[in-house]
């Protein structure tokens, strides 16, 4: 017998709540007028639960009767927050995402718990990438009950957090299977095209990001969605960046800055000047940086690595006394720690006769990077050792040379978001 998902999903609830209470099985039938083989099939959602026998179940295990109009009430507003992270409106989100926090409790004891937990993943994930190894593991002992649009959206979210997470072979796994399939679903389908060129785009299949990225804008062009369009442009500029095309990369940024720059959120924008910044760095061009640099709204602090970028292009262009003015000012900033030795390396490099602390330094900023796995921004500590022994170790530099160009051939780069 085919039950239906509102049956097993009921099923699913009085498993889950069982097991919280600690209940074994057979005890929990004991209490119950049914034998443990046919408690163990409706549980299982093999059988239905009769009408008679359910409020016996619920009054057992302390379960109450939410009505029609809750569960269509946070049905709606569960919908709404994800279409808000969607849409990165992700304070509208965030304000959303606190009214269901606030039902939590009731939540978790009604057919809704399935549909909660994947909204909240997809919130984690779109907003503060961790670890979800409690909440993957909690979805996946129920995904019988998942409808085939939220399997798609939770292989999809484990993609991304993936590759948040900078494990670009594991994303990609997870996306190929979803690209390889037969299902189309509206939002979430544009966001696999987006998230697989950002992967593509980690390890360096610049042509296969070129492809996804390019239908992605399409997608986005159509739903009218700015915020996501921005940044699916700028992923473009990225890869002629990562391809030497600074010039392409630098007109796309202007492009995009001039055309939706008043209209796009400050952390949109900043992540934008960031990235616009991180290409005239690498064409060597440190005017042009710090004049998109200039044009930073509030908070961009959030992203540690314009912090580098700063500092390396006032340094890059002589204009020491503003680079002392912007370590002294943003000293006491929280920072991970990367970023600090790397601040504190840039301000060995405005002094004279500070090159032998500084390679200590960045002997020190390697070992730490290594034993943290954190091979992206490593990048830049080899590039600063390759310079410091151009002119004193050959065999010391080669070496380094050797160390970076594999990072690169992985597709690592410094400063990628």
């Amino acid at each position: 017998m085919t039950l239906s998902r509102e049956n097993r999903l009921q099923a699913a609830v009085i498993r889950k709540r069982r097991l919280e209470l600690k209940w074994k099985q057979e005890a929990f039938a004991a209490t119950l007028p049914v034998s443990l083989s046919y408690y163990s099939e409706m549980e299982r959602g093999l059988c239905p639960i009769p009408e008679d026998l359910l409020p016996l179940i619920r009054k057992q295990l302390r379960l109450p009767q939410p009505n029609s109009h809750w569960i269509e009430e946070i049905q709606t507003l569960l919908e709404l927050i994800r279409h808000k992270l969607y849409s990165c409106a992700f304070e509208q989100a965030g304000l959303l995402m606190e009214k269901a926090l606030a039902e939590k409790n009731r939540i978790d004891h009604s057919v809704l718990f399935l549909d909660f937990e994947l909204t909240r993943l997809i919130w984690s994930v779109s907003c503060a990438p961790r670890e979800e190894k409690k909440r993957i593991a909690l979805i996946e002992r129920y995904a019988d009950c998942l409808s085939e649009e939220q399997r798609y959206v939770f292989q999809l979210y484990q993609g991304i957090l993936y590759k948040a997470l900078h494990q670009p072979e594991k994303a990609e796994k997870q996306f190929q299977t979803l690209l390889n399939g037969h299902c189309h679903f509206r939002y979430y389908t544009e966001l696999l095209y987006y998230h697989a060129a950002i992967a593509e785009i980690q390890k360096g299949n610049y042509v296969t990001a070129m492809i996804y990225n390019q239908r992605a804008e399409q997608a986005f062009t159509a739903e009218a969605n700015l915020y996501r369009l921005a940044y699916t442009l700028m992923h473009e500029a990225i890869i002629y960046t990562h391809e030497h095309q600074y010039a392409k990369a630098e007109q796309l940024y202007c492009r995009l800055l001039e055309q939706c720059g008043s209209a796009l959120p400050d952390k949109v924008f900043n992540s934008l000047i960031g990235n616009a910044g991180y290409s005239c760095l690498q064409a060597g061009h440190y005017s042009k940086a710090l004049n998109h640099y200039r044009n930073l709204k509030a908070g961009w602090e959030v992203f540690p690595e314009l912090f580098f970028g700063i500092a390396w292009s006032l340094l890059q262009t002589d204009a020491t006394e503003e680079l002392h003015r912007f370590l002294d000012r943003y000293r006491t900033v929280p920072k991970n720690k990367f970023i600090d030795d790397v601040l504190e390396i840039i301000e060995m490099q405005s002094h004279p006769g500070q090159e032998k602390r500084m390679e200590s330094k960045l002997k020190r900023c390697e070992r730490y990077l290594l034993s943290e796995g954190s091979e992206e921004s490593i990048v830049f500590v080899y590039e600063q050792l390759i310079r410091y022994y151009e002119s004193r170790s050959v065999v010391r530099q080669n070496r380094y040379l050797k160390k970076l160009a594999g990072l690169k051939q992985r597709g690592y780069h410094y400063g990628e978001r």
